[in-house]
């Protein structure tokens, strides 16, 4: 399997947990490259489900597992989500922290809660503290998890830091100060536990690189929540698109790798912002209950809609997309006819392009194509490698839109739910 870099190609939620697990057996290394514990990417071997925020999928293969530079790393729930795959029967030993990446604090969730709270349109954020960590990064304040390999220098920095939360973030955003003794004494429980994963990337990525070991970046949330090129500001706060994986995580840019698009068989979002291809109530109730579409790190309820495949266009051009895996074909099952959209109409005219003004996306009216749907039946024959018409021509459809090959299926939850059109 050649290098790759696997995106969610929709709003998240696409199953890249699954996915990159499966891939990640074919690999040497798996890479975090953004985001944070917003994330929440589950597998499921046997009877054990595994949710993982920060860890890399490929924790659970006992491939090398790097969280890189621009993840934000809630150390908290980073000692919990080593604790919980422990008791699976699962080692930590192979993890790696990028000296780079910057910490996420609970003061960080604090603001994050009290922000939300307070806006008037609110965002649908997980109130992980991801939005105020980035602010510190590039506000140049934050805490990087290399302070951590200094005891004396980061109980001195962290100690600093709550001193400005408790001095002006807290009266600002209306909230309680927090007791600096303990905070201080919490956070260093937990540098004792994590130190000793922390390192310098350049080492690692050198390392692998001359040895010609094959890498795979894994992404959080999905394209169309990219800080820049999603449905701002209804995204997250970090750059999702495949391009980023190199800046996000220490690896220089590779002359040879592929890029591999997670694709939900229909369109899921959580939280607020434009949803073109939303089903009725009714439907979508139907759809949640059926595909089990509530969120792994909040319990939040998915809104469900049709296919989007102008979207998809937009998100496989923009990432320069060679592959595709679709999750959930199983979900559509039973259904006399299953709906795509094609197109966007505006004002009774078609859009050439996917709109960066959300409010446009508001009032936008989606061009669908009705297609035959597929049987419980048609699924249990594609498990054994027969694929009924109407599966094939949704496959097809697909790829025409974006120009990419889809080379496998998801066709359940389990680890061993997929069907393979393409060997890795």
């Amino acid at each position: 399997m050649k290098n790759s870099i696997v995106i969610g190609m929709q709003w998240g939620d696409e199953g890249k947990g699954k996915c990159v697990d499966v891939l990640s057996s074919k690999v040497d290394a798996v890479i975090r490259y953004q985001g944070g514990a917003n994330a929440g990417h589950t597998v499921i071997i046997g009877k054990k489900k595994v949710i993982l925020h920060l860890l890399p999928t490929g924790i659970l293969q006992n491939k090398i597992s790097i969280i890189g530079n621009d993840v934000v790393v809630d150390i908290e729930d980073l000692v919990n989500e080593i604790n919980q795959i422990k008791k699976h029967g699962f080692s930590a030993k192979n993890l790696i922290i990028s000296s780079r990446s910057h910490i996420l604090f609970p003061t960080h969730k604090i603001i994050d809660n009290a922000k939300e709270q307070k806006r008037k349109n609110k965002l649908g954020t997980t109130k992980s503290g991801i939005g105020p960590a980035y602010i510190d990064k590039y506000g140049r304040k934050g805490i990087r998890t290399a302070d951590m390999l200094n005891k004396k220098q980061f109980e001195e920095k962290i100690s600093a830091f709550i001193n400005l939360f408790n001095k002006y973030e807290a009266d600002y955003y209306g909230v309680k100060k927090v007791n600096k003794v303990k905070f201080v004494k919490d956070m260093m429980i937990l540098r004792n536990k994590l130190h000793k994963y922390v390192m310098d990337i350049s080492i690692v990525a050198k390392d692998l690189i001359d040895k010609n070991k094959t890498i795979l970046f894994e992404g959080a949330q999905g394209v169309l929540l990219d800080i820049d090129f999603g449905t701002y500001p209804f995204v997250t706060s970090s750059h999702t698109i495949a391009p980023y994986a190199f800046c996000g995580s220490g690896i220089p840019v590779l002359s040879d790798y592929q890029v591999i698009g997670i694709l939900k068989a229909y369109t899921t979002r959580v939280g607020k912002g434009p949803f073109p291809t939303r089903l009725t109530d009714r439907e979508d109730q139907v759809l949640r209950k059926k595909g089990n579409e509530f969120g792994a790190k909040t319990g939040r309820a998915r809104n469900c809609g049709w296919l989007d495949l102008f979207a998809t266009k937009y998100a496989a051009f923009l990432n320069g997309t060679d592959k595709l895996i679709m999750t959930k074909i199983d979900i559509l099952a039973d259904m006399d006819t299953v709906k795509v959209c094609t197109g966007y109409r505006l004002n009774g005219k078609l859009l050439r392009s996917f709109p960066a003004d959300t409010d446009m996306l508001d009032k936008i009216k989606p061009v669908y194509k009705t297609m035959n749907g597929w049987s419980k039946k048609d699924i249990d024959n594609l498990k054994k490698g027969i694929f009924a018409k109407s599966i094939k021509d949704y496959i097809k459809l697909t790829e025409k839109f974006t120009g990419a090959k889809i080379m496998m299926l998801s066709t359940g939850p389990s680890r061993k739910d997929i069907v393979f059109i393409e060997k890795i």
